[in-house]
This record gives structure tokens, sequence and C-alpha cells, in this order.
């Protein structure tokens, strides 16, 4: 009996972070079952990031939430065109307008995850004395070669 109420809470928990994202019906990235985009993965671990180091921010969903209004992730990831916010960059991914370099895309999750809160991205990411403001969150996309920058590429019509 003891057994299988430990296996009950095992697997009652969720992860700390909370669920991956899906989208409603119309195509905006919400909360919930799992998809595996670069996008959402990516806002997922900016998210993580952020409650990590700001006290302030405490909920996964509402911080994405946020993240899909927010201009700057295009010029962040080196995009070609003009995206208003990260929801449009999403959606075009969802579309196949781009292709993915997995191992970029991997590298671009790494280097999210291995930043500390002290590192420049991060602090200049988010301030604290304006919690509601995140239109500097896009500074937290890390700069280099072989990294989020060279994840999407438009994908050739053939």
């Amino acid at each position: 009996m003891k057994y299988l109420i430990l296996f009950l809470l095992l697997c009652s928990c969720g992860t700390e972070t909370g669920n991956p994202i899906s989208e409603d019906d119309s195509g905006q990235a919400l909360p919930g079952d799992s998809i595996n985009y670069f996008t959402l993965t990516t806002a997922d671990n900016i998210c993580d990031k952020l409650i990590e180091c700001y006290s302030e921010i405490t909920d996964v969903s509402a911080c994405i939430e946020k993240l899909k209004t927010i201009d700057g992730f295009d010029t962040a990831l080196d995009l070609e065109d003009d995206y208003s916010n990260l929801n449009d960059i999403y959606l075009d991914e969802k579309n196949s307008v781009f292709t993915i370099n997995s191992d970029h895309n991997q590298q671009c999750q790494s280097d999210i995850n291995g930043l500390t809160c002290s590192d420049s991205e991060v602090i200049n990411a988010y301030d604290s004395a304006s919690p509601n403001d995140y239109s500097n969150v896009p500074n937290i996309i890390p700069v280099g070669s072989g990294s989020c920058q060279d994840v999407l590429s438009k994908a050739s019509l053939d």
C-alpha cells in the first residue's frame, strides 16, 4: 500500500517550471501539451531562467503569455523578416516557413540554460523595478555563431 501511495505521489508531480506549450484554435501558443518547436522551447527556457533569477516572476505560463507579445525576438534571432512578436515567429515556424538546424537549436537551449543570474544577458533582460515590462527580454538571447541566431533559416521553395 505504501508503494502505491508513493507511486501516485510521484506520478502526480509536475515539473518545477510548468508544462511545455501548445496552441489554441487560433494558433496562439499556450501552456499545455508538448509541441517541440524552437520558439516554444526557447520561451520556456527563457522563462525558467527569469524565474530562477527574479523573485517577481513565479509562473512559467504567465511569463510565456508576456513573451508571446514582445517585439524584438526577430532582431535577437537575426531573422531577415520583421516580426511584430514572438508568436508571429512561432506561427511561421509552425507553418514550415523555417527550417531548423537541430545542432544549433541544441546549442542555443544549452546557452540559455547555462546563463547565470549575474550574466549581462539576464541582467539586461528584465528590471525588477518594472515587473510588468518584459520588453527587454529578447536581450537574454545569447549571441554567437552556432547558437540561437543560426537555428532558424527560411525554407527553400522547390
